[in-house]
């Protein structure tokens, strides 16, 4: 995982969306891999509402 994602450059956070954000596991997976912190938003699917919103907004 680390290796393909090089490319970003470094970060102290990582913000985790929908079934990532709910399993405590994948959360300190991420966190081990990048040596990063990881948090959850108050929304669990807000990717998906966002993605919504912007779908809404296109079709008027």
């Amino acid at each position: 995982m680390y290796e393909r994602t090089r490319w970003i450059g470094s970060f102290d956070t990582i913000r985790v969306t929908g079934g990532a954000s709910r399993s405590k596991g994948i959360r300190d997976t991420i966190a081990a891999v990048f040596g990063a912190k990881v948090e959850t938003l108050d929304v669990p699917d807000s990717a998906a509402l966002g993605g919504a919103i912007l779908a809404s907004r296109l079709l008027g």
